[in-house]
């Protein structure tokens, strides 16, 4: 799963997918998940692990990346 959740990541960087599409999420879960990030201090917005924690591990590595690779799709 985290080899496809690698793909569908880039396809979202790429503009080919959108982060609902990749991750079937509702905007709500996925606004959650950008804000949290953003709440994040700048040292920990660089690594996955914080974010995941912060969340109480609700969502999977693969689907935190998913919708921050178009978070700028979602402000």
């Amino acid at each position: 799963m985290s080899t496809i959740y690698t793909h569908c990541a880039e396809l979202v960087e790429a503009g080919e997918l959108t982060p609902a599409e990749a991750t079937g999420l509702s905007e709500s879960d996925m606004q959650r998940i950008v804000d949290t990030y953003e709440a994040l201090t700048e040292e920990d917005r660089g690594r996955l692990k914080p974010l995941f924690d912060k969340l109480n591990g609700e969502y999977d590595y693969g689907l935190l990346r998913c919708v921050l690779a178009g978070s700028h799709l979602l402000n």
